[in-house]
């Protein structure tokens, strides 16, 4: 994989901690 996947992966979590739709349906409750 390519670096810039760990920053994406890492981009991801943190909408996930503000609430927002990370794509994977996860965030969809906040």
């Amino acid at each position: 994989m390519p670096p810039e996947s760990g920053e994406l992966m890492h981009w991801m979590a943190q909408w996930d901690q503000r609430g927002h739709r990370v794509g994977l349906g996860e965030a969809e409750q906040f």
